[in-house]
């Protein structure tokens, strides 16, 4: 069992259609000690975010094929609202073409399934530290030029 005080606290959203999948990841990370909450699919994670504020959430994992709207359109809308927030895309499909894209349009990182829970775990923590780092940047930037 990871040791939970190494861990800053980060939420993190889960956004996949497999419901036994998307528990496995929830439980993974909660044990690592992250603050982890769940959405089947793209609107109900867009739902989620709107409500919360994108500030709410350190990374985001979603899943790229699922029914209605993809990852990618979740990606693309995250980016467009928040560009600080980290969002790690996972799929089952091995098209090279698709981790480019997911790369080039913003994604923190790209897991083929099955993801081993390590890397899983390695992922979620570099995103939220990136996201982290980031928005601590750009505050501290803000406060400049706020003072200049």
């Amino acid at each position: 069992m990871a040791d939970k005080t190494q861990i800053p606290f980060n939420r993190v959203l889960i956004v996949d259609d497999d419901p036994v999948g998307l528990k496995v990841f929830q439980l993974s990370l909660e044990r690592d000690g992250y603050c982890v909450e769940t959405a089947g699919n793209v609107r109900q994670a867009m739902d989620k975010i709107q409500s919360n504020g994108t500030e709410y959430y350190n990374a985001v994992v979603s899943d790229y094929q699922m029914p209605g709207q993809s990852g990618l359109e979740l990606l693309e809308w995250i980016k467009g609202a928040d560009v600080t927030l980290s969002v790690i895309m996972i799929t089952s499909q091995r098209e090279r073409s698709l981790i480019q894209f997911s790369l080039r349009h913003g994604a923190s990182d790209f897991l083929e399934k099955p993801v081993p829970l390590k890397v899983l775990s390695a992922s979620v923590k570099k995103a939220c530290d990136t996201t982290n780092n980031t928005r601590k940047l750009r505050s501290t930037q803000k406060n400049v030029r706020a003072v200049a």
